[in-house]
């Protein structure tokens, strides 16, 4: 618990900054230097590329890891040590689908309006969830931008 003073129970906190560049061989590296020399409690890291090369050193050495990604790869098994601190694309997209399925009351297929972005990761995040099984009977329309 942190205390007016700093820290946890009155400790400092040793913060250990490394800037990888999202290039996950770096990421990879400093994870290993996290786990083997610096011995640390627990590790941040960001992009899912990173997590996900990470993940056998921190399943390893049985580290708790948060992801700040919203990379749902990250919880695919193994999961252990691995966390996310809020969902992912494809959490949020099956709980948009969830919600649709249980309030539509109509007979035609229901639609669902999406802002999106070109970026080729959201994409293909959103290609995932819309063609989950058995999850979900909801079929991808091509668009004007050809996102889908």
């Amino acid at each position: 618990m942190s205390t007016n003073k700093g820290g946890v129970a009155g400790n400092k906190i040793e913060m250990i900054l490394v800037d990888t560049a999202y290039k996950v061989p770096e990421a990879v590296a400093a994870v290993r230097k996290f786990a083997v020399q610096d011995n640390v409690d627990m590790i941040a890291t960001w992009g899912v590329g990173e997590g996900l090369a990470a993940k056998p050193i921190i399943q390893r050495y049985k580290i708790p890891t948060i992801n700040y990604s919203t990379g749902w790869e990250i919880l695919e098994p193994p999961i252990e040590y691995m966390y996310l601190p809020f969902g992912s694309y494809r959490m949020d997209c099956e709980a948009v689908l969830d919600y649709i399925r249980a309030i539509h009351k109509g007979k035609e297929a229901p639609k669902v309006g999406l802002l999106t972005t070109t970026v080729p990761t959201a994409c293909r995040y959103i290609n995932r969830a819309v063609n989950m099984p058995p999850r979900t009977t909801l079929t991808s329309l091509p668009s004007r931008n050809s996102l889908l």
